[in-house]
């Protein structure tokens, strides 16, 4: 099957944003690499690019049927020494970090250090040091508290350090973190990829209309198999 993804990888990394395990701020990754983007056959330039994914715990039946995808695009990172960059979310105290987010949820929020707040189990095993490239490391962003993952954290300076310019998006929940993230995203000018295989919310209709709403204006909207496709014609 032909890829859709009109770009051409050169250098990749990966991140993985809040796979923790409370309410609605869930695990995003983040997967970047470089490439050439040809948009609407028009403009051509070369930037990086990014995968974002959210997943968490207590949202086990809700994503349930996407983990073997997150497992399935980590991997191919992994086996491709695209570097990984996993988040948490929590919450140490509501009162001063968390705003408009903790008072919506209340005592639905994450606590920092808990065991919601943890890493979803399926994904620990697959957090680690590349096994071919001492250079090559998975890291944990632990000070995310709020739908968008730029939000006063690393994420920013990381992506500006490596001349990141594209996240791919992908995780929990569709309307909440991975769209907050991806527009926060575009409207600091990276270029935007929707993961609509790897990612979900409570029901199809929120679903649907996050991805309608996205690819009008703001994200390329794909499958993990044509992410994969695309990441294979990478030279390390």
């Amino acid at each position: 099957m032909a890829t859709s993804i009109p770009y051409e990888p050169k250098t990749v990394a990966l991140l993985v944003i809040d796979s923790t395990s409370e309410m609605c701020v869930r695990c995003i990754f983040i997967c970047f690499t470089k490439f050439t983007y040809k948009w609407k056959e028009v403009l051509e330039v070369d930037f990086d690019f990014n995968v974002l994914i959210d997943m968490q715990e207590s949202l086990r039946k809700e994503v349930i049927d996407i983990i073997p995808n997150v497992k399935s695009i980590v991997k191919t990172c992994h086996e491709k020494d695209i570097p990984v960059f996993w988040t948490q979310h929590g919450h140490r105290n509501l009162k001063f970090d968390g705003g408009a987010v903790g008072r919506w949820w209340g005592d639905g929020s994450i606590k920092w250090g808990s065991d919601e707040w943890k890493i979803l189990r399926e994904l620990q095993p697959i957090i680690s040091r590349s096994s071919t490239s001492i250079d090559v490391l998975d890291f944990v962003i632990k000070n995310k508290t709020r739908y968008d993952a730029f939000y006063r954290t690393e994420l920013g300076s990381i992506l500006t350090s490596l001349g990141i310019e594209t996240l791919i998006i992908s995780g929990a929940e569709t309307n909440l973190c991975c769209e907050a993230t991806a527009r926060s995203g575009f409207d600091q000018d990276y270029n935007i990829v929707f993961l609509k295989d790897a990612t979900v919310t409570e029901n199809e209709e929120m679903h649907k209309a996050t991805l309608l709403n996205l690819e009008y204006g703001v994200a390329k909207i794909a499958t993990v198999t044509e992410v994969i496709e695309w990441l294979d014609k990478r030279v390390n």
